[in-house]
């Protein structure tokens, strides 16, 4: 009776054991499920919260992309209302002038000298009457760029100066250069363009290496100007071979220069200056523009130049100048 006592309070001690043991391990997983779904949330949320963190970024970019988009908008747009402003009075300060004056103001206005009829192309532009107060150049590029790169550099100015098209504005180009053409309809045009391009800057990125560079609104040089600087610019190289013989000559102290402006092909050394040749207009002949080169004997002679040397060089730059488009008669 007493062994079957203690059997059964032995299974009770056993089963209470078990029951024990798979309580605590129960708790035990309980506890690490809880822990490894509980790490695994937090990780989701970290990564959900960065995500809409980045994300917050970016509209926040492009929200400040977007108002600095707007501002200058509003930039371009006030600059066109200014510009439409600046037009609008020359225009009607022009008209009041031609309505006082009894008659219209042509595109010829200030323009002296007539254009010789057999020189229909200077610097391959077309010269017309008043072509030049109506020509402006955009340069100078760093580099000669091809028509393609000036042709993408006009369309951004376009944009920039939309009146441009409204007043009649047309680029000319060739297919290497520095430099690109614009050829307006009215000299005050022209003007303002040249006033407000410049007032506000103009710059071109080299493709090359990424460099931005400075580009200004040039005039176009008076007629006069370019057919000396064409002409004396023929004399250069001859007369220079020439001075290269002289026993006076020292190289990198010797400078053979053109002052185009004042029409004197000039020697300069480091103690003194020698004006070799010169030029002065003739009188209009056919109503052309001439012009007549004066070699300076006694300079040239100086430096073993004779007159038969300088008139033979003379000679050939005046026909080269002609070639050129334009006229340098001489006597």
């Amino acid at each position: 009776m007493f062994s079957a006592m203690g059997s059964e309070e032995l299974n009770q001690a056993i089963q209470s054991g078990i029951a024990a043991a798979m309580a605590s391990a129960t708790e035990t997983i309980v506890q690490q499920v809880t822990a490894h779904v509980s790490g695994e949330l937090n990780k989701k949320f970290e990564t959900v919260n960065n995500s809409l963190l980045l994300h917050h970024n970016s509209i926040q970019a492009q929200q400040t992309a977007m108002t600095q988009l707007v501002d200058r908008v509003n930039l371009l747009t006030k600059q066109c209302a200014d510009n439409d402003t600046n037009l609008k009075r020359i225009a009607s300060a022009t008209s009041s002038t031609a309505s006082s004056s009894g008659g219209s103001i042509s595109g010829t206005a200030g323009f002296a000298r007539q254009i010789p009829s057999g020189a229909k192309k200077q610097r391959g532009f077309d010269a017309v009457p008043g072509g030049d107060s109506l020509l402006k150049f955009v340069g100078t590029f760093p580099r000669p760029v091809l028509d393609s790169v000036r042709r993408k550099h006009w369309d951004q100015l376009v944009q920039h100066f939309p009146h441009l098209l409204s007043v009649g504005a047309t680029p000319v180009f060739h297919s290497i250069a520095q430099t690109y053409a614009v050829k307006f309809e009215r000299e005050d045009a022209a003007r303002e363009f040249q006033r407000m391009a410049n007032l506000q800057g103009m710059t071109w990125t080299d493709p090359r290496d990424g460099n931005i560079h400075p580009l200004r609104v040039k005039s176009d040089l008076p007629l006069d100007v370019r057919i000396r600087k064409r002409a004396f610019h023929h004399l250069w190289n001859p007369v220079r071979s020439l001075l290269m013989l002289s026993p006076h000559w020292q190289e990198g102290k010797c400078q053979l220069g053109v002052d185009g402006f004042k029409g004197v092909l000039r020697l300069r050394t480091e103690s003194d200056v020698w004006e070799l040749v010169s030029s002065k207009p003739m009188t209009q002949r056919n109503g052309e523009d001439c012009y007549q080169f004066e070699p300076h004997l006694s300079e040239l002679e100086a430096w073993g130049i004779s007159a038969e040397q300088i008139n033979t060089i003379i000679s050939k730059a005046h026909a080269s100048a002609q070639e050129a488009g334009g006229d340098t008669a001489m006597d």
